[in-house]
């Protein structure tokens, strides 16, 4: 039943993202293999992102138990991880902007946006990894992606997809 569930909230997600990723007046192409793909600007591409971002704090918690209430974020110093918070910062504002020109491909290409620098920040962040050796610098890395997820799941419920815990 959980691997229906998945399945169709995938394959709905694929054609709601697909249509939704262009500008409104903008022709879609609709192509089963590219909007079913796991890479690329795809609706199954982001889910996985959202249940990748999710894996990383499930890590985090196996390794060192619950969580921090207070991480000291001024661990965080690389550039990636301030750009990370800008966009995070940002969310309202596009969110707003999408509403007021009814064009919910704004919030599309922000999502891909922020996915993008989570990748950029995980091949920057190989080395140590972004649940590491040190707990109290790993702890302020998982706040921010946590907060990145929280934002990328509204985004994608905001656009109609159903957000799945695996894949």
């Amino acid at each position: 039943r959980r691997v229906l569930f998945r399945s169709k909230a995938v394959g709905v997600g694929a054609v709601v993202f697909n249509d939704l990723k262009h500008g409104r007046r903008a022709d879609v192409k609709f192509d089963w293999n590219e909007m079913l793909s796991f890479t690329g600007e795809t609706g199954p591409y982001m889910l996985y992102q959202y249940v990748r971002l999710g894996s990383v704090t499930r890590k985090f918690v196996e390794r060192y138990g619950p969580m921090p209430a207070t991480p000291d974020t001024s661990l965080l110093t690389l550039e990636q991880e301030r750009e990370i918070l800008k966009a995070i910062a940002a969310f309202p504002e596009v969110v707003a902007k999408a509403a007021d020109e009814n064009e919910p491909s704004l919030i599309s290409r922000y999502l891909l946006d922020i996915s993008a620098l989570f990748s950029s920040y995980w091949t920057a962040t190989k080395g140590d990894g972004i649940v590491g050796d040190d707990k109290a610098k790993s702890a302020a890395r998982i706040a921010l992606v946590s907060a990145l997820r929280k934002v990328l799941g509204r985004g994608l419920t905001l656009l109609g997809l159903e957000l799945v815990e695996e894949m």
